[in-house]
């Protein structure tokens, strides 16, 4: 009997340890699998990131373009950058075409009543040309401040979006 009893304790001091590694090796695979778990999502967090920074980055251009835009025609960049910006304003499409609309109207009005040689007419379009000027100049500042805060916001979502995805990885450790 002694001998059934010591092959007993031998077969059980086996099992224990075959149980003790194979809990082992359990414990390193369920940590290999947390570990590149972790990794995945932290692959996934910087992918994401990449993504959202490409698609806003023409949204950021336009804002900083607008700006400088901006600081030229306000004389911020220099003289020479104002005088720039304020003659490609000037032969700008839309400026052409807001001119020569008006002056054909004063003209033919002017026509119609049969004062089209007078220095009223001379006056009138002076007049149109500097108020649609200045009218047209406030509302293509106003479209750049507006471009200038669509990159605002898109550098902001950017950044907001980057704090996120650091956050998140922090977790996944």
């Amino acid at each position: 009997m002694g001998y059934v009893n010591d092959l007993g304790k031998k077969l059980g001091d086996v099992g224990k340890q075959i149980t003790g590694e194979a809990a082992s090796d359990a414990a390193k695979d369920a940590a290999r699998s947390q570990s590149d778990a972790q990794r995945t999502n932290v692959q996934e967090s910087a992918r994401q990131f990449d993504v959202t920074q490409a698609s806003l980055q023409p949204f950021q251009d336009a804002g900083v373009s607008a700006i400088g835009q901006q600081q030229a025609l306000l004389g911020l960049a220099g003289e020479e950058e104002q005088q720039q910006a304020f003659q490609a304003f000037n032969e700008s499409p839309g400026q052409k075409f807001l001119r020569d609309r008006g002056e054909r109207a004063t003209v033919r009005n002017a026509g119609a009543i049969g004062g089209l040689g007078g220095g009223n007419v001379r006056k009138a379009l002076t007049e149109f040309g500097i108020g649609t000027a200045q009218q047209d100049f406030q509302n293509q500042f106003g479209r750049l401040g507006q471009l200038a805060g669509q990159g605002q916001g898109a550098a902001t979502s950017i950044g907001q979006f980057g704090s996120n995805a650091v956050g998140q990885q922090a977790g996944f450790r």
